[in-house]
């Protein structure tokens, strides 16, 4: 929750709430295809690489490979 805290104040509620819902998306999109999930959580990462979105993005990424 701190780290969540601390996000927000660093790169205001918007980009942290865009950041948890691309990775939303991307998790959804596992069920429909890898693919798809893949493609958004790259988007995630380029997007948004200092969240803790894009680090769990990573994290799933890598167990993708």
């Amino acid at each position: 929750m701190v780290d969540i805290l601390t996000a927000v104040l660093t790169d205001g509620l918007p980009a942290v709430e865009a950041a948890c819902a691309e990775l939303a998306k991307a998790v959804k999109q596992f069920t429909v295809g890898t693919l798809a999930a893949r493609k958004t959580m790259e988007d995630l990462i380029k997007a948004f690489p200092q969240s803790e979105a894009a680090q769990a993005a990573k994290e799933r990424l890598a167990k993708l490979r």
